[in-house]
């Protein structure tokens, strides 16, 4: 397997599911008549992947909103999706964070599962399991 060809494939659809998430996002504040705040829906992973979230946006009152795109090729239904630590902790301490599951993200037509964060990761109908440890150590 060429792991940079995956890696590349896999940077190519999360980027392609942020900017539907982008759009989408000032579609819904503009019909809303939120033009003010449409313009200022920001995708902050390009700047800075450490942040926890992918997309600075608002709610119709002018509330910060918190999104994690999570994208895949597959259509809606099973789905896995990994978080990273980081992303875990800011969907643990934010109430305005979300969860955006872009599916079939290679049509011209995807579909986007929305969810809050905190909901999601209290579902139990949710299974989390770790599958990745940092380990830290020093040799002699």
């Amino acid at each position: 397997m060429d792991y940079s060809i995956q890696s590349k494939n896999f940077k190519r659809i999360g980027d392609r599911g942020e900017q539907i998430v982008v759009m989408a996002e000032r579609q819904t504040l503009l019909n809303n008549g939120r033009k003010d705040l449409a313009e200022n829906v920001d995708q902050v992973s390009k700047r800075d992947d450490s942040l926890g979230y992918d997309i600075q946006s608002y709610d119709i009152d002018g509330k910060e909103k918190y999104i994690e795109v999570k994208s895949t090729l597959k259509l809606v239904g099973y789905s896995n999706v990994y978080i990273s630590a980081n992303e875990l902790a800011i969907a643990e301490s934010k109430d305005n964070y979300y969860f955006y599951i872009v599916y079939d993200v290679g049509n011209k037509k995807p579909k986007i599962w929305k969810i809050k964060g905190i909901d999601f990761l209290k579902d139990k109908s949710i299974e989390m399991n770790p599958v990745i440890y940092k380990i830290k150590f020093k040799t002699k």
